[in-house]
């Protein structure tokens, strides 16, 4: 939106008031800079909360504008307006047509693209109750020491892609919740696995381990991430009460105490919905109760799509071993080699 319509707006309610409603802006916003683009920036923006909801106001763009222009007609002309009484229009009055209402994803969005900042709230806000208990505020990373393992629960604010001297794809990316922000190094064994996962407006929650040179603010170096959103926060959050999510140093450990061939198999546990707690307690006996040289890996719903989650378990994947677990889950268990999986 330019500078121009902006001032208009602002000259007007100096000189004649505050605006009453959608209807009274748009007849007295007499400018041909307000079209399409600036009025939908308007809304998705936030500044014409006031009006109504952005959803509803976003599919009367074309009723506004259109009233709009025959007010400024009818003020030049100073004749009948030819819309008077017709649909969508009563004698100087505008009537919307209803809408669903935007969703709160699709306002922060429009906000940090308009913007460059969340005005409404973070996006990580109505999140923190439920992740809040299972990871670090972001503003208490500065105080950890060196190399300690860190999860924190954030928004991706900024992603900068780079090449390493060896041809290899790495990232330096900063993430932000509610308390303050951090950067974090994702090499290119962790950015190989999560690239997908590193886009901007992004929710995750990232495991790691702090980094920091003397007299340099800590960083976190990433071992792995899980998305969420509104349909997903709360399997991400009993995978991490129930401590089925480790970090890869975790895991990678595992595979180091198991045969040769460890790491070429995996057992794969197709998670359709959040396990209730009785089938993580029945899973978490089965695994102690039969330990093994297998890892053992989730398959969730996360970010709009499938991601393995790996845990901190190896079994035996005996046939009666996975049957026991199809037992407990009721959906599919297989035993995968690595390209067959993700």
């Amino acid at each position: 939106m330019g500078q121009d319509i902006a001032d208009t707006i602002v000259r007007e309610r100096k000189q004649n008031g505050s605006y009453k409603d959608i209807g009274d802006f748009a007849a007295r916003i007499q400018t041909k800079h307000l079209n399409r683009k600036s009025l939908e920036s308007l809304i998705m923006a936030g500044a014409l909360d006031r009006f109504g909801e952005r959803g509803t106001l976003l599919k009367n763009v074309e009723q506004i504008l259109r009233f709009s222009r025959e007010r400024q007609a009818q003020a030049e002309n100073k004749q009948v307006g030819l819309f008077d009484g017709s649909p969508g229009f009563e004698k100087d009055q505008l009537r919307l047509t209803p809408a669903p209402d935007a969703t709160r994803s699709e306002k922060l969005s429009w906000e940090r693209e308009l913007l460059g900042i969340y005005v409404s709230e973070h996006p990580y806000h109505a999140f923190a109750p439920i992740l809040g208990p299972h990871v670090v505020p972001i503003r208490n990373v500065q105080g950890m020491e060196d190399k300690k393992p860190v999860r924190v629960a954030c928004v991706v604010l900024a992603v900068r892609a780079v090449v390493t001297k060896k041809g290899d794809a790495m990232a330096f990316v900063t993430l932000e919740d509610d308390t303050g922000r951090v950067d974090v190094v994702v090499f290119p064994r962790a950015y190989a696995e999560h690239r997908e996962d590193m886009t901007e407006g992004r929710l995750m929650v990232c495991i790691g381990k702090t980094s920091g040179r003397e007299g340099q603010p800590i960083s976190i170096a990433l071992d792995s991430v899980a998305c969420f959103d509104e349909r997903t926060v709360h399997q991400v959050e009993t995978m991490l009460q129930d401590g089925m999510w480790v970090g890869e140093d975790v895991h990678r450990a595992a595979k180091e105490r198991a045969a040769p061939k460890a790491d070429e198999r995996s057992v794969v546990i197709d998670l359709p919905a959040a396990p209730s707690d009785k089938q993580i307690r029945e899973l978490r006996a089965l695994f102690q109760k039969r330990p093994g040289e297998v890892p053992v890996q989730f398959m969730v719903e996360a970010g709009g799509g499938r991601k393995l989650i790996k845990t901190g378990y190896a079994i035996a994947p005996t046939q009666a071993v996975m049957d026991a677990i199809r037992e407990i889950v009721q959906s599919r268990v297989a035993l995968v080699e690595p390209e067959k999986i993700g």
